[in-house]
């Protein structure tokens, strides 16, 4: 059978949207009126990137002689496209809207039905990830239609959020590539983004995460990650980690020599004065806590002798017999510990 000779340029496969890339790619296959199966079946080939190429080598090696397209498109769905139970599963798992708006969470929810029908469960899901008073507002809505549900419960939340963001002080940056926002978070040492559902299925790497609280977070690599803020392009090798908010720590703005503005809500560049722009957003600041490297001998240490982290100004008599301070006045100071004179 002849192949077909058309100009066309696929993407490189999407491992994290097998779908969404299908359907791009079938739309461009219509648009140049493409429809031989070898032709199809080439094109996708020559999209795949290294790995991807070698988890479907026993397929491309020995290609079945006829629907080769369509047995490569199967076998790449099925590969890396989410099954049933973990779709039910991340849709039963959203904890809250993150940094999505309403609309962007039940456009979300949809794609992860996976051509199922939603059911009265998909409303409750959607509602129950609301705030309070958008949830609240919204009990006594009739609207069949869950769109139109998101988009009145966006109006709502919209709303809310110009009242109450006052009530909260981490500062958001929104990267204009993909408006993703990001926590600005100077009390974390490493910057984050969340882990996929596709992350997650290669497990947690032997490099986790420490939050303030002492909890351990598994981290799944890190990728390098281009974030435009105010028109101004940073790279950036991001953490990825099991997180619900992405976030901006230390060695982000290190890296980049970005000085927080805390009262002026921006971030700006210390070398051309420009800044950019945050604002403050409604978000659970106590679960993304700062993270810190997990493993360190000399935090182990000092974790074993926790008195002497957590000194108590008691005025009882101490049993040894041996005291010693220095009188100072002004502001505290502090001096190195040293060794006490002999006659003393």
């Amino acid at each position: 059978m002849a192949v077909e000779s058309v100009a066309i340029k696929l993407p490189t496969f999407w491992v994290t949207s097998p779908l969404a890339w299908f359907a791009q790619t079938e739309a461009q296959f219509a648009l140049r009126n493409i429809t031989q199966d070898e032709t199809k079946y080439f094109h996708v080939l020559a999209a795949l990137d290294t790995n991807t190429a070698t988890r479907a080598l026993s397929l491309l090696t020995a290609p079945q002689p006829s629907n080769k397209y369509g047995a490569l498109k199967e076998f790449l769905i099925s590969a890396f496209g989410l099954t049933d139970e973990e779709r039910a599963s991340t849709l039963l798992d959203l904890r809250g809207l993150g940094d999505y708006k309403p609309s962007e969470l039940m456009d979300n929810m949809f794609s992860l039905l996976g051509g199922h029908t939603p059911c009265f469960l998909f409303k409750q899901i959607f509602m129950r990830q609301l705030p309070d008073q958008v949830r609240a507002s919204l009990a006594t809505s009739a609207t069949s239609d869950y769109r139109a549900l998101a988009q009145e419960a966006e109006k709502l939340f919209l709303a809310t959020n110009q009242h109450t963001a006052s009530l909260c002080s981490a500062p958001l940056s929104c990267n204009s590539h993909s408006g993703r926002r990001f926590l600005v978070d100077t009390g974390a040492q490493v910057s984050a983004v969340p882990a996929s559902q596709f992350d997650r299925k290669s497990g947690p790497n032997d490099n986790p995460l420490q939050a303030a609280n002492g909890t351990t977070i598994a981290t799944y690599g890190s990728r390098n990650v281009s974030l435009c803020f105010n028109g101004r392009t940073y790279t950036a090798r991001l953490i990825v980690a099991d997180i619900r908010q992405p976030l901006l720590g230390a060695d982000f703005f290190r890296q980049h020599n970005q000085l927080v503005d805390l009262r002026g809500q921006r971030l700006i560049e210390a070398d051309t004065f420009l800044s950019c722009p945050c604002t403050v957003g409604v978000t659970s600041v106590t679960e993304l806590a700062p993270i810190e490297t997990g493993s360190n001998k000399f935090r182990k240490i000092l974790q074993e002798f926790p008195a002497i982290l957590q000194p108590t100004f008691s005025s009882a008599s101490v049993k040894h017999g041996v005291e010693h301070h220095v009188l100072t006045t002004g502001p505290p100071v502090h001096a190195r510990a040293r060794r006490l004179a002999p006659d003393n």
